[in-house]
């Protein structure tokens, strides 16, 4: 049961969003394209702005990043560790049929400024090499937010424990109270408030091309309504399975939204959901002072037709 607005105003931002039962469906930023620079150490509250960095680079990086349309973020192996005298580069292309991963590496930060962020941004990988396997990425970045330190560490620990080459630590991706936060990439999935005794089992099933439906935000690919009926037509019919479903349009009808999925080449699923705000406005991190109304997404209905009939379930809540 919710707790009361007055038992709640002076908690953690994640303890306060679990306490108001805030749902973590269509929770995921909507990002097509991330690159990923190795800066050990400390980050400040703007991760760009670190000391580990010359001078002007952060800038520099953050002005070509938004020229591209991509999000550039850091990260770095969990635990404390060294300068290392070169840097690893990942850039991800997080769309929804056939995402990539690859890989190079810098001698100096500033070596990413040759980069070619643009054909990144149109899905070339313009001569990086290729990554076979998933990156399990866990928010850490606890200048932005405490909770994603003090609840982001012990699960990138335990999933580092499990997939030593695959887990690095990584700067502000969004949502600070569904702390601890994992982005899979390249898919693009988020899951949010993992424990760290489930950590390795989240990306363990993302390694198998699964998503851990209990604690899955949306991907990176889809807007939110559409990362809201995924989540549904998913739990409705407990497709699990990343290929399972993929996305067809989505149209508006009167007030409601209705998004179109197909499930393999002959069943056709469809999403009619209301969106609208929630009741009560909240802070949506620690350390923002002002309250908002995040969006809400209320389910109207899951429907299929094709020549294979689908499994149904009750949707969770």
């Amino acid at each position: 049961m919710a707790t009361s607005g007055s038992d709640v105003d002076g908690l953690r931002c994640a303890t306060r969003s679990r306490h108001l039962e805030e749902a973590l469906t269509a929770t995921a930023s909507t990002v097509r394209t991330w690159v990923l620079l190795e800066q050990p150490g400390s980050w400040p509250y703007r991760a760009l702005e670190t000391r580990g960095l010359p001078p002007g680079i952060g800038r520099d990086l953050a002005a070509k990043a938004n020229r591209a349309g991509v999000r550039l973020v850091l990260v770095r192996r969990p635990g404390r560790s060294a300068p290392a005298a070169s840097r690893s580069v990942f850039v991800a292309h997080a769309r929804e049929i056939n995402p990539w991963l690859a890989t190079t590496v810098v001698a100096e930060p500033q070596d990413v400024l040759d980069l070619d962020f643009d054909a990144f941004a149109q899905g070339s990988t313009t001569g990086l090499d290729p990554v076979e396997s998933p990156l399990f990425t866990i928010c850490t970045h606890g200048a932005h937010d405490v909770c994603c330190a003090t609840r982001g560490r012990r699960v990138a620990a335990a999933v580092a424990a499990a997939f030593p080459t695959q887990t690095w630590e990584i700067s502000h991706i969004g949502g600070d109270r569904f702390a601890a936060n994992l982005l899979a990439l390249p898919l693009g999935a988020y899951f949010g408030r993992v424990p760290a005794e489930h950590g390795a089992d989240v990306a363990a099933a993302v390694g198998t091309g699964r998503l851990a439906l209990r604690y899955f935000r949306g991907r990176a690919c889809h807007p939110p309504p559409v990362q809201a009926a995924d989540w549904f037509a998913r739990d409705r019919f407990g497709l699990e399975l990343v290929d399972e479903l993929s996305w067809s349009g989505t149209r508006p009808d009167g007030d409601v939204t209705v998004v179109a999925f197909r499930r393999g080449d002959n069943v056709a699923v469809e999403v009619r959901l209301r969106v609208g705000r929630a009741a009560r406005p909240r802070r949506l991190s620690c350390h923002v002072e002002h309250e908002e109304r995040p969006p809400v997404y209320d389910l109207l209905e899951v429907s299929s037709r094709g020549r294979t009939p689908l499994p149904t379930r009750s949707t969770s809540t």
